[in-house]
C-alpha cells in the first residue's frame, strides 16, 4: 500500500520535532544529558516547553531516545548501502568498518554524546538502548559477525573465538573513530579507518 503524503500540520510537526532535536544535541554536548534541562533545550530551540512536552510526551528522555534513534537508522542505512553485492569476507568487514566511519562522521556530536554518556561500554553501543531499538543495532553488528564466520570458515582469517573477534572488532571501530572526534586535526577521518583497518586485520588475516 501506498503511504499518504504527510498533511502540511504533520510536516510542521515533522520540522520542529528536527528542531528540538538539533537544539537537544547541541545542550546536551555542552553540559550533559543529566545536567541539561528541558527549559533549556527550549530556550536553544526557541520553543516554549509546553511545545517540547507536546512533541515529545516523554520529555528529555524521549529526546535523547530520539537522537539514539537517529543514530541506529544511519547505521542501517550505511550498511545496506555500502555491503549490498558484497560477498567476500573481508571486503565485507572492510565495508563494516567504513560504514561506521560515515555515522561518525554525519553524527559527530550524537556519537560523542553516547560515547560519554556510556563510559566503558564503547565496544558495544547497544548497551543502554531499550529493547527493540538494541535489537535492531544488533542486526547491524550481525552483518559483522556473519563476515567474520564466513572469513573463518574459508581459511581468510584465523579462527578465533566468534564474540571475542566480535568485541575486539567493535572495541578498534569505536576506539578509534572517538578519538578521531576528539581530535580531528589529528589524522583525517580517511587516515583513521585505514589504522582501523590495519590495527584490526593484522590481527585477524591468516598467514598468506
Amino acid at each position: 500500500m501506498d503511504q499518504q503524503p504527510l498533511t502540511r500540520r504533520q510536516r510542521d510537526q515533522e520540522r520542529h520535532r528536527l528542531e528540538v532535536l538539533e537544539a537537544a544535541v547541541t545542550v546536551f554536548a555542552a553540559k550533559g544529558f543529566h545536567e541539561a534541562g528541558m527549559q533549556e533545550i527550549a530556550q536553544q530551540a526557541q520553543f516554549g516547553v509546553g511545545t517540547l512536552y507536546r512533541l515529545f510526551p516523554g520529555g528529555k528522555d524521549e529526546i535523547y531516545l530520539a537522537l539514539k534513534q537517529r543514530v541506529v537508522v544511519a547505521f542501517e542505512r550505511e550498511l545496506q548501502a555500502g555491503l549490498a553485492g558484497v560477498t567476500e569476507a573481508v571486503e565485507q568487514l572492510r565495508g563494516y568498518i567504513h560504514a561506521s566511519a560515515r555515522v561518525y562522521a554525519s553524527h559527530p556530536r550524537e556519537m560523542s554524546l553516547y560515547l560519554r554518556e556510556t563510559a566503558g561500554a564503547g565496544f558495544d553501543l547497544g548497551l543502554g538502548l531499550p529493547s527493540d531499538l538494541a535489537a535492531r543495532y544488533q542486526a547491524c553488528a550481525a552483518w559483522a559477525l556473519k563476515a567474520l564466520e564466513q572469513g573463518m570458515a574459508s581459511g581468510r582469517l584465523r579462527p578465533l573465538e566468534i564474540q571475542a573477534a566480535l568485541v575486539f572488532l567493535r572495541a578498534v571501530i569505536n576506539g578509534f573513530l572517538m578519538r578521531w572526534l576528539q581530535a580531528p586535526q589529528a589524522a583525517s577521518l580517511e587516515q583513521t579507518v585505514a589504522l582501523v583497518e590495519e590495527v584490526f586485520l593484522h590481527g585477524v588475516l591468516a598467514p598468506a
